[in-house]
């Protein structure tokens, strides 16, 4: 009889059109319940809301009943699992189903289910802002506890109704409320641990929220019901639907250890809401770009010392930036985890990393691509790897093809590339060849420090003509793996086929550097000389001992019987201007050496000795007159008639 009972009731709630219920019943209550929450939710579009009003209005029974286990006051509320109330519910949602085959009743089971996820929504919205309200808050754990019977009764589940479940996901007011309840030294010990208990209820029905959309995702034969609920999951893992970042992480977790393992049709699903959600990233990036460029300007402009940012280019400049980089981050993570169980996901992230405008969106996924790397050349071989994503690459993709080869190289001192890898970003670099047979050094420098000496004195000239960051990238790749020598030049005659001379040390870089013949290779001098200028730039690296060591090599070289470099004098006069740790030694041991081997048979090389002992000359304690005093008499004269006391 009480099973009879509900379907009466529920028929004729689905059949009285107009019928309000008596102001007295708690009928009345509920459906003034329902009417606050359709017009105080955010979640739904107008045309939406203007059709649950308007069912509201036609069938004030229907949403009466629907939200009848959530209106009436707690005392009367049924401790059993499915009280009266809550089979009237689901009755009234099956009903609702069943009534849809009459043409005017089409459409009516969807807006009855987001008539109850909107009065769902509401409930816990509520208990979220007032987390000390007693009331609300039992009403809010009705909620928890029939949330499980409510999903598996209702026969059909819509897009937005579980955009409108997802919304329990949202607790970031009552974290805030938490935090102005701790904040007040008025606040009693009774009401912080009633907003603690409330904010730990919360959290609650946000992880049975995402457990709902796993059931939704694997129980539901509905394509497109499977569809929407995992839409929702990688919306709630990548911050589109408001979340905490505690939620994000568990959504994550669940999109990419449950539901893409499921079988390779849930893969699919989770790639094609990724996809979307990297998609709106990318338009949000690109509508945001003129904003941000405009921000970081005025940003950089007012900074005294701008190197320090761009040192590290991947740091953003402005609040704006950061706040952009923030919201789109959750987003690339998700679809590069994605990437590492599906490789071929990798050409989705390239084209719209890539896409024009949109290149803080690339800067968002290089400051994460390592992650995705190693994890990547560990599943399928750093090499395989490098040579399937520079397939997959098209011309306009060569920024985020070279990011990813950057990371393929061990981090560790002590493990080298591996020949595999060697060999593919060499082939790398021969397939992306310009028209004109230009190669972009860039693929080949992760692995510089694996190549022979030898090999990289005949590469030099090609870092040294590629752009400054380039060449200053190839000139730290190089010497990496090599600590301490860093300082020294190892012994050239010790070098053969079956060498282990591998990489080249900072001070070789600096003589090999001055060693180029500029002229038979076709660089241009004013490049060679600039090479040479930004190593003495880099003096947080090129420290003023590995400068002492190479000027010194090539000294003792001189003494042998070489010739000095073209711009070594030139790099003395520079040493002498910004170094002043070395004038000591510049002083006492490296110019009197190279009067010793007769520098002054060289006219250029005289000029830049004479401009360098002028410049030590006048210097206040270490100067250069010990040097001048081992002048013989005709240099002397000639130095004093340029340079007079």
């Amino acid at each position: 009889l009480s099973a009879l009972r509900k379907q009466i009731s529920a028929r004729l709630a689905c059949t009285l059109k107009g019928v309000k219920p008596p102001k007295t019943s708690p009928l009345s209550t509920s459906h003034e319940l329902a009417l606050k929450s359709i017009a105080s939710t955010d979640l739904l579009e107008t045309q939406t809301k203007n059709s649950l009003t308007k069912l509201l209005d036609e069938y004030p029974l229907v949403a009466a009943c629907l939200a009848l286990e959530y209106a009436k006051p707690f005392s009367t509320a049924l401790s059993s699992n499915e009280g009266p109330s809550l089979s009237l519910m689901k009755q009234v949602l099956i009903e609702t189903y069943l009534q849809q085959t009459s043409e005017s009743y089409i459409g009516m089971s969807d807006k009855s289910n987001n008539i109850l996820f909107a009065c769902i929504s509401y409930i816990c919205k509520v208990a979220n802002e007032k987390p000390t309200d007693l009331e609300q808050k039992k009403i809010a754990s009705i909620v928890h506890k029939t949330m499980p019977l409510i999903m598996s009764g209702i026969p059909v589940v819509s897009k937005c109704t579980l955009q409108l479940l997802s919304s329990l996901c949202d607790v970031d007011a009552i974290h805030k409320a938490l935090a102005d309840i701790s904040k007040k030294s008025s606040s009693t010990i009774a009401a912080s641990a009633a907003a603690h208990a409330a904010t730990r209820a919360a959290e609650a029905r946000a992880e049975m929220t995402l457990l709902a959309l796993k059931d939704m995702a694997f129980d539901r034969t509905k394509t497109s019901t499977r569809q929407a609920a995992i839409d929702c999951a990688v919306a709630l893992a990548t911050g589109h639907f408001p979340s905490p970042v505690s939620v994000q992480n568990k959504a994550q977790k669940l999109v990419i250890n449950i539901l893409f393992l499921r079988s390779p049709t849930h893969a699919d699903m989770v790639i094609t809401a990724a996809t979307c959600e990297l998609n709106r990233a990318t338009e949000l990036v690109v509508a945001s770009n003129a904003k941000v460029e405009a921000a970081n300007k005025s940003f950089l402009d007012l900074q005294r010392n701008e190197d320090e940012f761009i040192e590290n280019p991947l740091q953003p400049f402005s609040a704006e930036e950061k706040e952009v980089m923030d919201r789109i981050q959750p987003t690339t993570e998700l679809f590069m985890a994605i990437c590492v169980r599906r490789p071929d996901a990798i050409r989705v992230l390239m084209d719209c990393s890539c896409r024009e405008n949109a290149e803080l969106l690339l800067k968002t996924v290089k400051s994460g691509i390592s992650k995705l790397v190693k994890a990547s050349s560990l599943a399928y071989g750093s090499a395989n790897i490098a040579l399937k994503v520079a397939d997959m690459a098209k011309k306009d993709n060569e920024q985020f093809l070279i990011a990813f080869i950057n990371h393929l190289a061990p981090s560790s001192i002590a493990e080298i590339p591996s020949q595999p890898l060697v060999d593919a970003c060499f082939k790398i670099q021969e397939d992306k060849a310009g028209q004109d047979g230009s190669k972009n050094p860039s693929y080949i420098i992760p692995v510089v420090s694996a190549l022979k000496r030898s090999k990289l004195v005949e590469l030099l000239p090609n870092f040294v003509r590629a752009e400054s960051q380039v060449y200053r990238r190839a000139l730290l790749r190089m010497s990496e793996k090599l600590g301490r020598e860093n300082t020294i030049f190892r012994d050239e005659h010790q070098e053969s086929e079956s060498s282990t001379f591998l990489g080249m040390t900072r001070c070789e870089q600096l003589v090999f550097l001055h060693k180029l013949d500029f002229r038979a290779l076709g660089l241009p001098q004013k490049t060679y000389l600039d090479g040479i200028r930004q190593i003495l730039d880099m003096e947080n690296i090129f420290t003023d001992k590995i400068l002492h060591g190479a000027l010194d090599h090539m000294s003792r070289l001189f003494l042998l019987g070489e010739s000095l470099p073209l711009a070594y004098m030139r790099t003395i006069i520079q040493v002498c201007q910004r170094r002043e740790t070395l004038h000591n030694w510049i002083c006492s041991d490296l110019l009197p050496r190279l009067l010793e081997g007769k520098i002054f048979n060289d006219r250029r090389q005289w000029e830049g000795w004479m401009r360098a002992v002028r410049i030590l000359e006048k210097n206040v304690g270490v100067n250069s007159l010990f040097a001048i005093s081992k002048l013989p008499e005709a240099q002397l004269q000639m130095y004093r008639s340029k340079y007079p006391a």
